[in-house]
């Protein structure tokens, strides 16, 4: 049980900083897609998981020794959690280019610029 509660609490901050990761890859315009889209990929995730854990599970379980079962899950869990962890690595370490680059002005307009800017 305390494995579980552990696992529980690392998702959800993990997931909160993964979303904002994310969404900070993407134009403004596109965030409200883009967030729909990271939310039905992150379903179908959770789908998948579920039955992967549970054939794994079953397949021992049907023998009757469910704590064999269990154990073998988890340690498909510990592997797929390992493979993840190395994969993170990978991972650009910004979100988006720099404002300048991405067209983004970086000091604040004055005068005319800022009226420009609001009505573009």
């Amino acid at each position: 049980m305390p494995g579980t509660t552990v696992a529980g609490i690392g998702a959800g901050m993990v997931i909160a900083a993964l979303f904002s990761f994310i969404l900070a890859a993407v134009d403004d315009d596109e965030i409200g897609s883009a967030s729909g889209v990271l939310s039905a990929v992150q379903a179908i995730g959770g789908s998948i998981g579920v039955a992967i854990f549970g054939s794994v599970f079953f397949a021992q379980a049907k023998t009757g020794d469910f704590t064999g079962g269990f154990h073998r899950a988890l340690i498909v869990q510990a592997c797929l959690l390992t493979a993840f962890l190395a994969i993170t690595f990978l991972l650009p370490k910004k979100g988006r280019p720099d404002d300048e680059q991405h067209g983004i002005a970086t000091e604040p307009a004055t005068g005319s610029e800022a009226k420009q800017h609001l009505t573009a």
